[in-house]
């Protein structure tokens, strides 16, 4: 698997490591730390380290920026020995840093972005739910819940029968969860829908396939609009991370994208 992480200042290593580590990755993948810098800003090098330009200022690029990218890397191979991690760093102006992180994704073949929420006020924010909306690969945005080590891992998966979530269900089934992770299979229906029988056919079809590594998997059928009953559940029931498959179709669109703005918990948009 490789994963890729665009680092910024804001970002702790602390959240992200966090996160990781209830993410079902592999104990083996090839990761990539890319460290974004603000290109126009500039500051005095000596407030950060010593600058070998013999310049009196220098780019944020050669500071804490950097710096904090770095220590992140060796942070996560200290928590995560059986990856190889790759450490880069790019300078880009906050208007380009949306196409610099897909253009890096798509060039590098990640299969994964993990990227911080938007809920903190970091320099590259506007561009989080531009990311996962426009990305060649699944990606997981950042924002943990899970504060006991010994409970379950609560996953939400959302199904509508198609074969997007048809192919995330079986993306799910092979990552490497505990296996006491409850599995809260939800579909969301129009109040307009009669044909409920077919709407149980499905979720018993998905969990049916999850089962043999789930045991505890529970379903909902709510009646909605998709993205507020997701949003909802996910805060009764303390939910981990939030499962959506991405779509093309534009209505189906809409779902991932308001989630991924609005959500108090991990959102993972898988491709």
């Amino acid at each position: 698997m490789r994963i890729f992480i665009p680092w910024d200042a804001a970002q702790h290593p602390e959240t992200v490591i966090r996160d990781l580590h209830y993410a079902g990755l592999p104990a083996q993948a090839h990761t990539l730390v890319l460290s974004l810098a603000p290109a126009a800003v500039r500051i005095p090098a000596k407030a950060f380290v010593a600058s070998n330009s013999g310049n009196d200022y220098d780019t944020i690029t050669d500071g804490h920026i950097s710096s904090e990218a770095y220590q992140a890397k060796i942070a996560l191979g200290r928590h995560f020995p059986g990856w190889f991690i790759e450490y880069d760093r790019i300078a880009v102006n906050v208007s380009e840093s949306r196409d610099t992180i897909i253009e890096r994704a798509r060039s590098w073949n990640a299969d994964l972005i993990v990227i911080g929420s938007e809920r903190h006020h970091r320099p590259f924010l506007p561009v989080v739910a531009e990311v996962a909306d426009q990305s060649p690969c699944s990606v997981r945005i950042v924002h943990p819940r899970h504060q006991h080590p010994d409970a379950p891992l609560q996953a939400l998966l959302y199904v509508d029968g198609s074969s997007d979530s048809l192919r995330m269900v079986e993306a799910f089934a092979l990552r490497s969860f505990p296996r006491n992770t409850r599995v809260h299979l939800m579909s969301v229906i129009d109040e307009r829908e009669w044909n409920l029988d077919r709407i149980h056919h499905m979720l018993d079809y998905f969990a049916s396939h999850l089962r043999q590594n789930f045991p505890n998997i529970e379903s909902q059928i709510r009646y909605g609009d998709p993205v507020d009953q997701i949003l909802h559940y996910a805060i009764q029931q303390d939910i981990d991370s939030i499962f959506i498959a991405a779509s093309a179709t534009p209505c189906s669109k809409q779902i991932p994208n308001h989630v991924t703005r609005a959500a108090e918990t991990t959102v993972e948009i898988v491709r």
